[in-house]
């Protein structure tokens, strides 16, 4: 078990080397009278109720709890509590609940944060990411469909994390072979798990990919790409990022291929809404420093100094978008 500090609360962790949790049971296991296994409340007693009652507790103490784990390998539960100024803020929001019900509906008025979005926090599977990355992949899956190679070609994605946008983008592009890559080798185990799990069969061994480190691109052994995909990254890594992700697309992307970033960004200095502005702030409150939205103005120099221009910029739901680059023409 261990703890660590967050900007308003304590994030717990206990671990265990047990036999893991499916990955389609580690929410429901937090129902009532839910188990892993029917058989178990049989062979080894209980209700399937503590982690039910752990929830609510946690959730009465303005909290939350969640799980990750590795069939084989074991699971990890995470749970927060709230810092004394924090619990006194959470405390009032429920003594003051008329309040807090019109603060809610103007809020939706004036579309600010989603009322379902989880808490954020730093860690690269949380609730918050799996929310982030789930909403918008619909419109995204559309999107590829109409811009992605209609023969067979290859797709790279930078920063695939727990490899759940490239397992469902896949799928639908038996054509096309998708390569994961991340910086964090130790996510790698959970891209494989989840490839297999989903039985897709067209997505490679995942790679490490430095994006600052141009000797770690040798991997790749020359292979050009049809289309590089990156899915909120930027929000949570440093500006300087983009020069080595343009640079890093310059060498392995083919002259007619296109660079897909998707993310909440600032548009000339500018957030296009309220929501942009308080989750920019909520970013900022964490005080790690690369956290933040950055300028999409910004992202297109470092492309630019590399020979890639903005084709397109497409606005997209929930107040992100998806910018497409790809090499800019030849003059002469």
């Amino acid at each position: 078990m261990s703890a660590k500090a967050l900007a308003d609360s304590v994030l717990f962790q206990v671990q265990d080397t047990g036999r893991g949790i499916p990955s389609d049971k580690v929410e429901t296991i937090f129902g009532r009278f839910q188990q892993v296994d029917a058989s178990d409340s049989r062979q080894k007693g209980g209700t399937g109720l503590g982690l039910a009652i752990c929830r609510s507790i946690v959730q009465e103490h303005g909290g939350r709890i969640w799980a990750q784990s590795v069939l084989g390998k074991g699971s990890i539960f995470y749970f927060t509590c709230q810092t004394v100024e924090a619990l006194h803020r959470f405390i009032s929001i429920e003594v003051g609940k008329t309040t807090q019900s019109v603060q809610k509906k103007q809020i939706q008025k004036h579309q600010m944060l989603p009322l379902n979005r989880p808490p954020l926090d730093p860690y690269p599977l949380s609730p918050y990411v799996a929310w982030a990355g789930k909403r918008n992949r619909d419109t995204l899956l559309e999107m590829f469909k109409q811009r992605l190679p209609k023969n067979e070609g290859h797709v790279l994605e930078f920063a695939s994390g727990s490899g759940m946008h490239i397992n469902y983008f896949a799928p639908h592009f038996q054509h096309l072979s998708f390569q994961p890559s991340d910086i964090n080798s130790e996510v790698f185990e959970n891209i494989r798990q989840l490839t297999q799990e989903t039985e897709t069969k067209n997505v490679q061994p995942p790679i490490q990919l430095d994006l600052k480190e141009p000797q770690t691109w040798s991997v790749l052994n020359g292979k050009e790409f049809d289309a590089i995909f990156c899915i909120n990254l930027f929000q949570v890594a440093p500006i300087a990022i983009a020069d080595g992700m343009m640079e890093c697309t310059a060498n392995l992307l083919k002259n007619s291929g296109l660079l897909f970033i998707y993310g909440p960004f600032k548009v000339d200095g500018r957030y296009i809404t309220p929501s942009n502005e308080e989750f920019d702030r909520t970013l900022l409150s964490y005080k790690v420093p690369e956290w933040g939205l950055k300028d999409i103005a910004d992202i297109t120099f470092a492309a630019q100094k590399h020979g890639l221009d903005l084709k397109e910029r497409i606005d997209m739901p929930s107040n992100n978008f998806t910018l497409i680059y790809s090499f800019a023409p030849e003059v002469g």
